[in-house]
């Protein structure tokens, strides 16, 4: 869970010309992606 909030963090600080709105777009999509699967993956181990 850390990972996502850290990556989030991270490509705010980023910066060049492959740092677009949709480049960040598709890191937080990916961060929100990888806490839905540890949801997921904690709610069938319970």
């Amino acid at each position: 869970i850390g990972l996502s909030y850290a990556i989030e963090d991270a490509v705010e600080d980023f910066s060049g010309f492959i740092w677009t709105d949709a480049t960040r777009g598709y890191f937080h999509q990916m961060a929100y992606c990888m806490r839905t699967w540890v949801k997921a993956v904690r709610t069938i181990a319970d």
